[in-house]
């Protein structure tokens, strides 16, 4: 496990947020950093905007996942 991952892991736990809120936060954030092949703590906020924009338009997921994937960004940042 990575230091970031670690840092991010140990900060939802202490915002007590729910075990499935945790793993839906941690995969979002891992998603993004897949899909820019860089580490999360590198992108722009430009970036993070086209991801959003990416997983609306082009995937067509729907409105409650992409929140939640929001929400998930909004944390780690």
């Amino acid at each position: 496990m990575t230091p970031l991952r670690a840092k991010m892991l140990h900060q939802l736990q202490l915002h007590r947020l729910a075990p499935h809120t945790q793993t839906a936060y941690v995969r979002a954030v891992e998603a993004v950093a897949r899909f820019y092949w860089r580490s999360p703590d590198q992108l722009t906020a430009d970036e993070i905007r086209a991801y959003l924009h990416h997983l609306l338009v082009d995937r067509q997921l729907t409105w409650s996942t992409c929140n939640t994937v929001a929400a998930g960004l909004r944390f780690f940042y």
